[in-house]
């Protein structure tokens, strides 16, 4: 992610981010990661807990977002938010933030919309899967 788009998520939540974290994402998926954080930032504001992001990354061209619960807690409200993110990701292209679904180079599988894919030589996993 730009420094730019990183800089406002630090901002904009301090409390779920640290100066000194960095998101290891491209930038078409800042609007997701800025909706989940308003949604967690939401939550912990109305039950007082307490929720830092370790991680947010992509992997298997999906979203992963690790985070750290204050006393060790189950919160599956907060749970829920990250999965919904995650599963979303999947239909939003990393690079662009316009539509999406996963494609293969090789080894790697990124989520793209069909310019970005052409662009950096990645198959239609649909090609090569079948329906998926």
């Amino acid at each position: 992610m730009t420094e730019e788009y990183s800089k406002i998520l630090k901002k904009t939540f301090p409390d779920l981010v640290s100066r000194d974290f960095y998101f290891e994402i491209e930038d078409g998926w800042y609007q997701l990661v800025y909706d989940l954080f308003t949604n967690i930032q939401s939550h912990c504001t109305a039950t007082g807990e307490k929720v830092i992001m370790s991680q947010v990354k992509e992997k298997f061209g999906g979203l992963r977002v690790y985070y750290n619960h204050d006393g060790g807690k189950d919160d599956s409200n907060v749970f829920n938010l990250i999965m919904e993110a995650q599963n979303k990701s999947y239909t939003i292209c990393e690079l662009t933030g316009g539509a999406g679904y996963p494609h293969k180079r090789g080894l790697w599988i990124k989520t793209l919309c069909k310019e970005s894919a052409i662009l950096l030589e990645y198959k239609d996993t649909k090609d090569i899967y079948g329906n998926v």
